[in-house]
This record gives C-alpha cells, structure tokens and sequence, in this order.
C-alpha cells in the first residue's frame, strides 16, 4: 500500500493523526479561525455535566420572559471558550488555562453566531443569547476577546456592545473589517415572525456605534421583511458588498464606505 498522500488525506502531523479532540465536558463547536502562528477554535460551554440538554419538563418556568415559559436549568452558568492550538494543531499551554480560556457570560444560553479575527490577533464575537434578566430571545451582543482570552474591557461597555437595533431579537449574520479597523455586521431585527428588518451596522474599534455610517450607524433594508442581509464583503477601495436575498432572488447590494448605496452598480446599487 503506498503512503503517497493525496489531496483531501488528514495530514498526520497535525494534532493527534489529522485529529484535533479538545474539551472539557464543555461544547466548544462553532468556529476556527486561522492566526499567524496557529489556530483559535471558538464556542460556547454551559458549567455542569447536564451541558448538552439545556430544555427539561416544566418544572422550572420563567414567567416574565419572552417566549413564555422558557424552560431552562436553574443555575447553570455559560459563557464563550476559546482554545489556541500552534501550527500543527498542539494546545498553546500559556494561552488561558493550558490552551483554554472561558469567559463566563450570562446565564442559560449563549450561541456564537460569527468571528472575526482583528490586527492584534484578538477575536471579535457576534452572540445570540437568552438572557434571563431581560428574557428576550436571540438578542445580539459583540464582544471582543483579547489575544490572551480574556475579555477586553476597552471595547464598548466592559467589553460588550449592544447595538441599539430596532428590536431586541436580532441575529447577526456576517462581518468584515475595514482598513481603519472599523467593524462592519449585517443582522436581522425581528419584530415577529415574517416582519424583520436587514441592516447593516458599523462599529468603532472601540466598540461604540459609529455615527458617521448611513443614519447614526445602520443603514437598513429599504425592502423590508422582502430583504434579507446575510454575508458582507469589501473590495480593494472599501467599497461594501452585502449578499442576500430579495423575495426569491438572490441579491447583492453595494454601498460606499459611508453606506450610501452606489447606484452605478448594477441597477441602482443590487444586482439580483
């Protein structure tokens, strides 16, 4: 048998035979992305063997949150994991706690909905969470985690931001980051199923809304639920690329760098 390796083969030199395993009773599945000298792996952990079953009967019922009666497991603390791995996929002891860092959040649950890694090789988040202090579902919160896995607490409040979306449930969908290290995110704010609105926001590299972007920071769907912003691109001169679809169609819009819609592309600013 030849041991020529073929495109598509696991490189055995990397990890364990091709394989990478971390975890520590944690779900740490999500998102990898690629550093200058390895690898960050990035996702959510609940504290607790009972990690992987968030729902139970209705036995404990939180009766001022939206939806009512979510069922959560009282007292679990969650939060965001990320583990540094070197080139060939082995855990970098001195990030974290032996290659792991947590960051505990909130409770009951928290889902990474998008990453970008930012020059200094920290890592910004896009989360979805259910909050049980405010109960809304799915709202959107950025953070920024520091190169050493701890929260940068430079960013926005405490290292949070909250962008001041038409409804608290939002999702986010894509982000890029521009030359001047401002951060770009389309989302949808819901305000019930089938009517949403697309946007797309941009944020300071300090984590505060950037004003001078569209009107105080968003530009939103002129379309309506009929649109829907998914992924964000930029080209060679900044210009902003959104992809999506409109009613049935895909779509591509394209802004400037100020979010005013360049209507020599395509027709009026989208090509569909």
């Amino acid at each position: 048998m030849s041991n020529e390796r073929k495109p598509g083969d696991q490189d055995p030199d990397f990890g364990e035979n091709g394989v990478i395993s971390v975890g520590l009773n944690q779900s740490t599945g999500g998102h990898i992305k690629r550093l200058s000298d390895g690898y960050l792996i990035i996702g959510t952990y609940v504290a607790g063997a009972t990690a992987r079953s968030l729902a139970q009967p209705a036995t404990s019922v939180i009766t001022h949150a939206t939806p009512k009666g979510l069922h959560y497991r009282a007292g679990e603390k969650v939060g965001v994991v990320t583990v540094r791995l070197d080139t060939n996929g082995k855990l970098v002891e001195s990030y974290g706690t032996g290659g792991y860092a947590f960051l505990e959040l909130f409770e009951h649950r928290v889902r990474v909905t998008g990453s970008l890694v930012v020059p200094n090789e920290g890592v910004l988040l896009t989360l979805g969470l259910y909050d049980l202090a405010g109960g809304e579902s799915d709202s959107l919160i950025v953070i920024k985690v520091g190169d050493n896995g701890e929260m940068d607490t430079s960013f926005g409040i405490n290292g949070i931001h909250r962008p001041a979306l038409k409804y608290p449930n939002s999702i986010a969908g894509g982000m890029a980051l521009q030359e001047n290290c401002k951060i770009l995110i389309t989302a949808e704010t819901i305000k019930t199923y089938g009517d949403f609105d697309s946007t797309v926001m941009r944020i300071r590299k300090d984590g505060v809304t950037d004003l001078s972007f569209g009107k105080d920071g968003f530009v939103y769907s002129t379309a309506k639920a009929q649109e829907s912003y998914s992924r964000i691109r930029l080209d060679s001169q900044q210009r902003i690329y959104v992809a999506g679809n409109l009613g049935d169609k895909m779509a591509i819009s394209r802004f400037f760098d100020n979010g005013s819609v360049d209507e020599s592309f395509a027709e009026g600013g989208k090509f569909t």
